[in-house]
């Protein structure tokens, strides 16, 4: 009888009333209970562990999966807080700036008020303070608009880690799948073809 597993071939065969199961490399088992109750008995414990190892094999693939999916939704959460504190900093930065462009300003009009410049409207120190103050508040809403758009780049990173770990789980359970399915097929191949 003729086994082939793997890309190996076995052979069943009798000498002095024993059973022996030849191996390619010249090695030579003994198979115990000998006749053709040894010979099925190897065959049927051969084709159980194929199954086994195929059954052992899905279920690490299956676990890597799921210990991806699980690194990945870790790795999301820190980019979302990581957007969290950039928006912060970002808002921070804009108040700030905000404060600091109010001083400023406070300080023109109490520095005019007190050399006795006039601050009605179209005078030129009134003028001058308004454009100061309009770009103080421009460069407060880019400071806020920065940290708003390295938020937004830290939550693009955690969306896309959510998608690599589901992707990572789905590959690693169509691989458990297939893992099996090839598995049962060998054995299947092992078995019919020993007895055949």
């Amino acid at each position: 009888m003729i086994i082939r597993h793997e890309g190996q071939t076995f052979e069943l065969v009798r000498i002095d009333g024993h059973s022996y199961l030849l191996c390619e490399d010249g090695r030579a088992i003994h198979v115990p209970g000998g006749g053709d109750f040894g010979a099925s008995a190897v065959l049927i414990a051969m084709v159980v562990m194929m199954v086994v190892a195929a059954a052992a094999s899905a279920y690490m693939q299956y676990q890597m999966g799921q210990q991806q999916k699980k690194a990945a939704k870790f790795q999301s959460q820190m980019y979302e807080r990581q957007a969290a504190l950039q928006k912060q900093v970002g808002q921070s930065k804009a108040d700030d700036i905000r404060a600091r462009n109010r001083r400023m300003l406070a300080g023109i009009e109490a520095q005019a008020g007190a050399s006795g410049v006039e601050m009605a409207p179209g005078t030129s120190p009134l003028a001058v303070m308004a454009y100061s103050a309009r770009e103080a508040e421009l460069d407060a809403l880019r400071a806020q608009w920065g940290g708003d758009a390295s938020a937004e780049a830290s939550f693009a990173d955690a969306r896309m880690a959510r998608f690599q770990g589901r992707n990572a789980e789905y590959g690693a359970t169509m691989g458990a799948g297939t893992t099996l399915l090839s598995g049962a097929s060998s054995a299947a191949r092992t078995y019919y073809g020993a007895t055949a």
